[in-house]
């Protein structure tokens, strides 16, 4: 009896991990698929890995989203443009009350503290290391997360992250420029 449910075990295994036919229907397609991601959901949470790596997330977004944002102000103070921002953050963290006042109180005291001339070349380098090992492990937890087995080199993810800290801002500061000018419109 207990050889039989090993078997049936097996054969369920062996059929979850193969890929789908040309000859399936769409729903034994849509079924298979459904199939192979709630086993591998199934697994990866009985395994713990996945509950690990967002631990290491959130501790890590909360030791850098401060030098993150100082990064980006700091960039986005360069085009003078920081101002548009300071609502957005009020109102992202305005459902944590007062407290979400002292944060926001507590991260406009740091952007405007950091002083790119004041900060130095060790410093700034120091920040930029902050934010770049902070978008290194979300990376990292991805690629172990979906099972990504070779990681790019490492010119390549430098030009993106690099890309992703300095052309970030400004790309958000356009989308929300945009954004608020379509909902000023007399049409909208």
């Amino acid at each position: 009896m207990f050889d039989r449910i090993q078997l049936k075990q097996k054969e369920l295994f062996e059929w979850l991990m193969q890929p789908c036919r040309e000859n399936q229907s769409g729903l034994e397609r849509v079924a298979h698929r459904v199939s192979r991601i709630s086993y591998a959901i199934v697994r990866d949470l009985t395994q713990g890995s996945l509950t690990l790596h967002a631990m290491s997330l959130v501790f890590t977004s909360i030791l850098s989203i401060v030098p993150l944002l100082a990064l980006s102000f700091s960039l986005l103070r360069y085009f003078n443009v920081q101002n548009r921002f300071l609502p957005m953050i009020e109102h992202f963290l305005l459902p944590m009350g007062e407290k979400g006042q002292e944060i926001h109180q507590a991260i406009m005291q740091f952007v405007d503290n950091v002083k790119v001339g004041v900060l130095g070349a060790v410093g700034l380098l120091l920040l930029l290391y902050t934010v770049l090992s902070l978008v290194q492990k979300i990376e990292f937890a991805f690629n172990r997360i979906w099972f990504v087995a070779n990681t790019r080199s490492i010119s390549r993810r430098l030009s993106n992250y690099l890309s992703m800290i300095f052309v970030g801002p400004i790309l958000v500061v356009a989308a929300i420029s945009l954004t608020s000018g379509l909902f000023e419109s007399a049409l909208i």
